[in-house]
Parts: C-alpha cells; sequence; structure tokens
C-alpha cells in the first residue's frame, strides 16, 4: 500500500470474521455511502462513491476486501485537504456490491439502495429482454 503523507498504515481494526467485517462496513456504507447515477454519453450508469478523511484509507480498504470490490480507494486533494475515496462504476463490481449488501442496509439509505438496485436491474435487463423479443418477431 503506498505511503501517505499524514496517514497512518497502521490498521486499528481488529481481525474478525467475513461476515463481522461484512455487517460492520453495512454499518458505515449506511451512513457515509452514495448510490447514484451518472450521465456516459447519454446512457444513465450506476456509481457507487464513499468518501472519508484521509485518515480514514485504512477503513476504505476494508470496505474494498469486505465487499470483494477490485477497485481500490484513490487519495485525492481539493482545495489544500486531503480526502480518501472509493468509486465503484465497472457493472462487474457493482453487482458484487448489490449482492453484498443485500438485505444489510439500515435506515434511510437502506430505501435509498433499494431504488437504485431495482433501477439498475431495470436498466441492464431491459435491453436482453428488447433483444430477445426482436429474435422471435
Amino acid at each position: 500500500m503506498p505511503d501517505h503523507e499524514g496517514v497512518n498504515e497502521t490498521v486499528l481494526i481488529p481481525e474478525q470474521s467475513n461476515r463481522t467485517n461484512l455487517n460492520f462496513v453495512c454499518g458505515v456504507i449506511s451512513v457515509l455511502g452514495q448510490f447514484n447515477w451518472y450521465n456516459n454519453h447519454g446512457i444513465q450508469m450506476p456509481i457507487f462513491q464513499i468518501r472519508m478523511n484521509v485518515e480514514e484509507l485504512p477503513l476504505l480498504n476494508l470496505i474494498q476486501s469486505a465487499t470483494g470490490l477490485t477497485e481500490t480507494p484513490r487519495v485525492y486533494k481539493l482545495h489544500n485537504r486531503k480526502f480518501a475515496q472509493l468509486v465503484v462504476r465497472r457493472l462487474s463490481s457493482i453487482q458484487k456490491l448489490i449482492d453484498a449488501l443485500e438485505q444489510c442496509l439500515i435506515g434511510p439509505k437502506a430505501l435509498v439502495f433499494s431504488a437504485w438496485r431495482d433501477k439498475y436491474y431495470q436498466k441492464m435487463l431491459k435491453p436482453l429482454y428488447s433483444n430477445v423479443s426482436r429474435e422471435t418477431s
């Protein structure tokens, strides 16, 4: 892991089972995670992101490993402030994230996630079904 100025690389999260880590991660995502859509050449695509103080980089690494994502958290500098951010755009990773977070988010974020997930499935399955109906016609 690269060394970032002012970031303590020591992970203070105790070693626990994957399920315990995932429950912890779901709690963090319930508070700080963002489930959104972005426009990619006229096509709406799903995006997940979570941003924290740069000192929380080990926590973002835990989120990445507990959910099985291939994307890695990055450190950015904006207006002389450093922050760490995990951004997920790849559809295979979005699917991994949906599978990992299913039934574990709490509070208002669970409702946001459900709507985002449902829209994802509608948008991703729609082209498949339209191709099938054209072939059978």
